[in-house]
């Protein structure tokens, strides 16, 4: 009984949410992201901080971020295809730059969530 009162003890001091103010950050609130870009940041922020509690390396995290966020993704592109006024056939190298961009910020998103301990916003 006495171990288990202790092992409930170092799981409720381990487990429970620190949430370190000095790294974690709260991504914008929906309503105020005001691009397609910002959209598909905000997606990333969101999905790398809920996603960063599963298990697996930091990479493998980041790469499941992008596929949370791939409609976004879509979105962006498409808008950064009209207002470069660029033919439909370079939709697949914007979106592609665009995935590569975003796979660095989930992966800083999932390292900075796991640091800080950070809440699913």
């Amino acid at each position: 009984m006495h171990k288990a009162l202790l092992g409930m003890m170092l799981c409720v001091s381990a487990c429970s949410s620190h949430n370190d103010p000095n790294i974690c950050t709260s991504p914008a609130p929906l309503w105020a992201t005001r691009t397609r870009a910002d959209v598909a940041q905000n997606c990333v922020h969101r999905w790398s901080y809920r996603l960063a509690r599963a298990p697996g390396p930091n990479p493998e995290i980041a790469v499941a971020t992008l596929g949370a966020c791939d409609e976004a993704f879509d979105y962006w592109a498409e808008d950064r295809r009209r207002r470069e006024n660029l033919p439909n056939e370079r939709l697949p190298e914007i979106k592609q730059a665009i995935r590569q961009q975003m796979q660095q910020l989930a992966l800083y998103r999932v390292v900075q969530a796991r640091a800080g301990n950070c809440d699913v916003p």
